[in-house]
């Protein structure tokens, strides 16, 4: 995730159609910010700003991240170097699963602006991935040293505190993150998802429904709600949540665990064992493999 970066490129250029493209991606409208840079593109090919600026918000959007990696590359073949196009590279990589590849354009970005706060969160990110999460909470620590009121940091700290075993750390920062930005999805998101970890699906319900308000594009508000449904009985309302993350590209442990729980808990037998055995090839754990065994085990499902 990449929100808020100093997009140098266009204070270089100062562009009037560069300067309004890049606006709209900073307001989070990324489907208006890739049709203004896509114009740009088409009436100037060579414009190697244009082709980061799209690439980026493609990265933002949770479309294709090859896609995004198309357009970044063409703006490298452009001369285009700067801390933004390496922080959505590393972005991009890190939604392919590619994190020792994110890991050098995240330290790339960083080295090329020191005190861009957004490209500290980034290798933040890529180092939580990694299970670096003390080196990981370091480096949002400095993002926020750089700008105490910036959401962005507080939010992603807040996920690595939580898997440091932080909690109350980790929910200071998601209502520090909410408090500074009351229109950003992901605190409400996150906060829902350990809500609802906790037992209280009241309170993820209300936070996840919030962040599809905001931003409905984002996935891992309908895992939140999908769980929740299906704790509450809403088996059909679970199977619509779980099928939307997946369509927006969370395609990861959790998704395919909750859609093959669905899935059995409908008697769909054979696409629940498909959805069990891809969760278990994904599970981040061994102890979530075999949670997954254990549940098809209860549903009477042999798996290969």
């Amino acid at each position: 995730m990449l929100l808020g970066l100093a997009l140098v490129a266009v204070a270089a250029c100062g562009s009037s159609e560069l300067d309004r493209a890049y606006g709209l991606f900073e307001a989070k409208q990324y489907d208006e910010a890739i049709a203004a840079y896509s114009s740009i593109i088409e009436s100037d090919p060579g414009n190697g700003a244009a082709y980061t600026g799209r690439g980026c918000a493609r990265a933002e959007s949770y479309g294709d991240p090859t896609v995004a990696l198309a357009d970044l590359a063409r703006a490298i073949e452009l001369g285009e170097d700067t801390d933004w196009l390496h922080g959505c590279r590393a972005d991009a990589l890190k939604a392919l699963g590619d994190l020792d590849g994110a890991l050098v354009e995240a330290q790339r970005a960083v080295t090329l602006g020191p005190d861009n706060v957004s490209v500290h969160v980034t290798l933040g990110n890529v180092l939580d991935d990694l299970g670096r999460t003390d080196e990981a909470i370091a480096e949002y620590d400095r993002a926020i040293a750089l700008d105490p009121e910036d959401a962005f940091a507080y939010h992603n700290r807040g996920i690595a505190r939580g898997r440091a075993g932080d909690e109350k750390g980790e929910l200071d920062d998601y209502d520090r993150a909410i408090e500074l930005d009351p229109e950003y999805a992901e605190p409400f998101a996150s906060r829902g998802m350990s809500a609802m970890w906790a037992g209280d699906c009241e309170a993820a319900l209300a936070d996840a429904e919030k962040a599809i308000e905001l931003k409905p594009t984002l996935p891992v508000s309908y895992q939140v709600r999908g769980m929740c449904r299906a704790d509450a009985g809403d088996i059909d309302g679970a199977h619509e949540d779980a099928e939307k993350a997946i369509e927006l590209g969370r395609r990861d442990f959790f998704s395919y665990w909750l859609r093959g729980l669905i899935h059995a808990e409908k008697g769909d037998r054979v696409s629940a064992k498909l959805d069990f055995e891809q969760a278990i090839e994904l599970a981040p754990t061994d102890e979530n493999a075999d949670g997954v065994r254990s549940l098809a085990e209860e549903y009477g499902i042999p798996l290969s």
